[in-house]
């Protein structure tokens, strides 16, 4: 995650928020904190180095995931480019 979390991030979520409330779409409550899942479900040594990762994204991609027979699916819904 971020140091911190950039303004514009934080009214793009909002409007999102807004918008499912809108749909009468539910969602996580929870405050936002932008992140990138890289894994889910694995287990970590009991020691992990230090990791630093400089990283300039260039677009918002809205990805869907589902659960099906086969396991997790993944749909991109729409991209964003991002001013640079």
């Amino acid at each position: 995650a971020p140091s911190a979390t950039p303004p514009l991030l934080i009214r793009l979520v909002a409007a999102l928020e807004r918008e499912l409330t809108d749909c009468g779409i539910d969602f996580d409550n929870r405050p936002y904190v932008p992140h990138v899942t890289l894994v889910r479900g694995a287990r970590a040594p009991a020691a992990l180095p230090p990791l630093r990762i400089a990283w300039q994204p260039r677009e918002f991609v809205l990805v869907e995931s589902g659960s099906g027979a086969g396991g997790a699916g993944y749909r991109i819904a729409g991209r964003w480019p991002l001013a640079g």
